[in-house]
């Protein structure tokens, strides 16, 4: 939770943690400051990219081989061999990984439902059939990840269209695309939209609990909020 509220602050902020980078640095034992920087420095900027997409893979079960094969379409340099040590370095720098996705790869064999923390179900009728069973595990890994993001993404909608000086500002909500959303926003009203009304529909207003796979909060959990990009 450090590194991931560590990772959103600006480029260059003394406390920024670059999961990405570390994760690089630390698969490939690399002599370079774990940033974007530090990569640069020594022309392999493409190992941050790597081991970004080997742990978003990694999040819904993807294999090395799986992840490596995608990351040569897309043109880089990255072998099923590397996928793994970079795979292997973000179990070791959180171990809690595995004992959670072997957590909610059970449950889609019973009690073949899990919940997240804004209260959405995700049901499943189980199945004889291993494919058809290792693909409702791979949604079960998916869906904590996904869901949330969906469920903050249509509240934070909702509080934008509703949004009390919605007609006086004059802006209009154009296209969501997954954990994006697009406004068209008079110039008058820009000033406001970007510094008061994005950061209190977005993330001031959307806040969540930490919950066990039940949907249930931890005892003593603080609310949490996403940050946000604005462009």
């Amino acid at each position: 939770i450090d590194h991931c509220q560590r990772a959103a602050l600006p480029d260059g902020h003394p406390d920024q943690y670059d999961i990405h980078s570390n994760i690089a640095v630390r698969a490939f034992r690399l002599n370079c400051e774990a940033s974007k920087a530090g990569l640069k420095s020594i022309g392999r900027e493409d190992l941050r990219v790597g081991a970004k997409n080997v742990i978003f893979g990694s999040g819904y079960g993807r294999s090395p081989e799986a992840i490596a094969r995608q990351l040569q379409e897309e043109g880089l340099d990255m072998h099923a061999a590397d996928a793994a040590q970079v795979q292997q370095a973000i179990y070791d720098t959180y171990p809690g990984i595995p004992p959670l996705q072997e957590a909610l790869r059970r449950r889609a064999h019973n009690p073949c439902w899990v919940k997240n923390a804004f209260g959405r179900l995700r049901r499943v009728i189980p199945s004889n059939d291993r494919m058809t069973m290792g693909e409702l595990e791979r949604q079960f890994l998916n869906f904590p990840f996904q869901s949330e993001v969906a469920d903050a993404m249509s509240m934070a909608l909702y509080h934008l269209m509703s949004h009390p000086m919605k007609e006086q500002l004059g802006y209009r909500c154009v296209l969501q695309i997954h954990d994006a959303v697009i406004l068209e926003v008079p110039v008058r009203s820009l000033d406001y939209v970007h510094d008061v009304v994005l950061p209190e529909c977005m993330v001031d207003k959307v806040k969540f609990q930490a919950t066990d796979l039940d949907g249930v909060p931890y005892p003593g959990s603080p609310w949490y909020e996403f940050t946000i990009d604005r462009d």
